[in-house]
């Protein structure tokens, strides 16, 4: 089984050949594995881990796809799913919604509502980085529009 990553967006072939993975393929690569033996490349669900042929590996080394839309979703902007179709069916009870992440750092923790909790997880897989690295992103981008002087200006006028 070989790992898809966003370094690595190719298959090598035991005989040396390199096929790079096909362009529908836009984001999350590390979700893709291929299986030389079947000669197919997979893709994992974020939440059962479950893996599920999406393309088929010709003797020409084209893609085929093979991928049916009852096991896994494909959004034409955006690409596959992050979920299989059974787990983007499931709802959440009503007493999880109460449930909240903590973000924890060396001092200090943060609770997030369940709804900003799972769009940070969404966002960060397409975007191929860590939550914490999008986070620093959001917040970079917040204080370049909200300077902390204008802040403390805001504060000062209010008293």
């Amino acid at each position: 089984m070989q790992n898809i990553k966003k370094s690595r967006k190719f298959v090598k072939m035991v005989n040396g050949d390199i096929v790079n993975i096909p362009e529908t393929i836009k984001t999350r690569f590390s979700s893709y594995k291929y299986n030389e033996e079947n000669r197919e490349l997979r893709v994992e669900c974020f939440k059962c881990h479950q893996q599920f042929a999406i393309y088929k590996l010709s003797a020409d080394n084209d893609w085929e796809d093979i991928h049916s839309e009852v096991e896994y979703r494909y959004v034409r902007s955006k690409g596959y799913g992050t979920y299989c179709a059974e787990c983007e069916g499931q709802q959440t009870k009503p007493n999880q919604t109460k449930v909240a992440c903590a973000l924890v750092n060396r001092r200090k923790s943060y609770e997030l509502e369940p709804e900003n909790q799972k769009y940070l997880a969404h966002r960060a897989i397409d975007e191929d980085i860590s939550i914490t690295q999008l986070l620093n992103h959001i917040i970079s981008n917040e204080r370049r529009l909200q300077p902390r002087g204008k802040l403390i200006e805001k504060r000062c006028r209010s008293k």
